[in-house]
């Protein structure tokens, strides 16, 4: 973006310096996203975790590697990347500000393997959303911040739905954590698997994300 004055009605060239514009940062209203300007906001995203779901390595601390990985995303026409993991001690300013600079939101998972709520054995605990919580205070401040995931594919067949109550209790905690602490309205929301054998039990059912749409304000996300 180059900077032009004008004076006494006629432009005026003083300077040309490039000037950064702050992303424009996202909500969720229902089911659809906008951005702060009022347009709605289409994901083109990436996974972006070294190692997959499992894996304890933190993508959003080395800056050089993150500003070339953003470069060449943004050449792919990609608007928003999500990390499974990322430390809550760490400093991610710079991968964050890469990644913005090149137009790329971040979607933020709160859980790590360590972490996360355990489909086998559910459980909801104040030491879990201790750990989620610091993760959230480590995003919160980024405009490119898109959202957070407190589970992903927790859910993934019928035989583990009991643990969808904890799933839930999470968003809920999160999203009051959220609001006690005067953050802007970031969505928080859970990634779900796309289980096809639902649809054969109940025809043209999304039984799960119903559940999960009861998340006590109008803002959900899932």
């Amino acid at each position: 973006m180059w900077v032009f004055l004008v004076f006494a009605g006629a432009p005026f060239l003083v300077g040309l310096f490039p000037v950064t514009a702050a992303i424009p940062t996202i909500s969720a209203i229902h089911s659809k996203f906008f951005d702060s300007n009022g347009n709605q906001f289409f994901i083109k995203g990436v996974i972006y975790q070294p190692g997959g779901s499992a894996s304890l390595t933190d993508p959003l601390i080395n800056t050089a590697q993150c500003a070339l990985d953003a470069a060449l995303m943004s050449d792919l026409g990609v608007n928003t990347i999500s990390v499974y993991y990322a430390g809550s001690g760490d400093d991610h300013t710079g991968c964050m500000s890469a990644f913005e600079d090149a137009g790329i939101y971040v979607m933020v998972g709160l859980a790590s393997p360590l972490t996360g709520i355990n489909r086998t054995s559910p459980a909801w605990t104040t030491s879990q959303l201790s750990s989620f919580s610091a993760v959230m205070d480590n995003f919160a401040s980024f405009d490119n911040t898109l959202g957070f995931f407190v589970g992903n594919e927790v859910v993934n067949d019928m035989t583990v739905s009991d643990v969808a109550p904890y799933v839930k209790a999470a968003a809920l905690d999160l999203k009051s954590y959220r609001d006690s602490k005067g953050y802007r309205q970031i969505p928080v929301g859970y990634s779900g698997a796309a289980y096809r054998k639902w649809i054969y039990i109940i025809p043209r059912s999304n039984t799960i994300p119903l559940y999960f749409e009861a998340i006590i304000d109008t803002k959900k996300f899932f």
